[in-house]
């Protein structure tokens, strides 16, 4: 993301300090060199990872980057467009997984050394940069409880949680998210100690550029050559490549293409790292295909077949976003059109009857399900997602 020169995932630089301790898995990230010690007292909001957490942790960040994907996309899944949809999930599982190998927190059982004394104090921030350096003395530091102390605070026998930060000093979490660009929002807010507002503004980020390209796709060759499937408005994984070369690593739109630029200096050194991580999700030997169990698992694969175009019923991805207003998604490929057989049909913003009418449909109404949920059927209804009760609809024979 901008303001990133050298950023943390694993193929644009590969020195790091190893040391004690170890976690489930070990990747130059892990070195001690990157991560601040927090104070004990700092209200954090995991999931933490820990040298037991093993497949957990995963299986927990995912369900965060699920749920605060879908509620950046939900306008596409209103819209009844589902590749954009989970597109844009794909985007919100590579992005992490590039920029930090799904790392946040860690928590150490002890201390010891792990403390970096020129990290807590400021001193690599400094050496950094000036304007860097005053955001960490005001927001990091500038209270008689701050966030990071000094490493003369710890005992080597005491635990603690670490927050990870990344090689040039400038980022840090989950979505190494630029603390000199993002000050308001992020830093000011405390968001860093929260993996969920973490996810949520990175996201956001990430969904200012996906937007804008995507709306305007034919402004941006590389977005529509090589289609993943006959028809497709756009290469639904080139979009994601661009998302992020774009507005999210460069911090300029007009970067979008980078990625299919052969004499671009940055292709070779961030772009072609990024594809390949994508790649590894698409079609095996990510991290995610290693951890992820049980529901979890079967959700990830609803979202790679849906990226690519396959028919699924996406029962699974349902049970992970957990709401009731998340229903059961109807692949475009089975969609039955229904027509309306009560004289007034309500519109309703939720499945209930103690949820709000915004409308109503009259006899005969034709309409397309985009979901269901129990006895009630998600329609688009004024580019928003609504619900009407399925016992008054039938399909429709013409």
């Amino acid at each position: 993301m901008r303001g990133l020169i050298y950023r943390l995932g694993t193929a644009t630089l590969m020195v790091a300090i190893l040391a004690t301790p170890t976690f489930a898995w070990e990747t130059p990230q892990s070195g001690n060199s990157i991560f601040f010690t927090l104070n004990p007292r700092a209200k954090t909001s995991g999931p933490i990872q820990t040298n037991d957490s093993g497949d957990d942790y995963v299986n927990s960040i995912f369900r965060v980057l699920v749920q605060q994907g879908h509620q950046s996309a939900q306008e596409y899944w209103e819209a009844g467009d589902e590749r954009a949809y989970f597109s844009f999930l794909l985007g919100a599982l590579s992005v992490p997984y590039h920029e930090s190998n799904l790392q946040h927190f860690r928590k150490l059982n002890y201390l010891g050394s792990n403390c970096v004394s020129e990290l807590n104090n400021g001193a690599d921030l400094k050496q950094a940069g000036a304007y860097l350096y005053r955001i960490f003395r005001k927001y990091f530091k500038g209270s008689t409880s701050p966030v990071v102390p000094n490493c003369e605070a710890f005992s080597s026998n005491q635990g603690a949680v670490q927050l990870l930060s990344s090689y040039d000093r400038y980022s840090v979490g989950l979505m190494q998210v630029a603390l000199n660009w993002h000050m308001d929002g992020y830093v000011t807010t405390g968001a860093y100690l929260s993996v969920a507002s973490t996810a949520q503004f990175g996201l956001g980020l990430f969904k200012t550029g996906f937007d804008r390209i995507y709306r305007a796709s034919f402004e941006y060759p590389c977005l529509t050559k090589n289609p993943i499937r006959r028809g497709d408005p756009v290469n639904y994984v080139s979009l994601v490549r661009g998302a992020w070369a774009g507005a999210f690593n460069s911090g300029d739109v007009g970067q979008t293409c980078r990625f299919d630029d052969r004499s671009s200096t940055w292709r070779q050194s961030n772009d072609d790292p990024f594809y390949r991580e994508i790649q590894s999700l698409l079609y095996g030997g990510s991290l995610y295909h290693q951890k992820l169990t049980g529901t979890s698992f079967l959700a990830f694969r609803e979202i790679i077949d849906g990226v690519m175009g396959r028919a699924a019923d996406h029962r699974y991805l349902s049970q992970i976003l957990g709401s009731r207003y998340s229903p059961t998604w109807v692949p475009s490929t089975t969609r039955i059109r229904k027509i309306v057989r009560s004289e007034v049909l309500n519109v309703r913003s939720g499945p209930s009857t103690s949820d709000l009418i915004i409308g109503e449909l009259q006899m005969g109404a034709r309409l397309t399900p985009i979901g269901e949920f129990q006895d009630w059927t998600a329609i688009n209804f004024n580019g928003k997602m609504a619900y009407v009760f399925s016992p008054y609809l039938e399909n429709d024979p013409s």
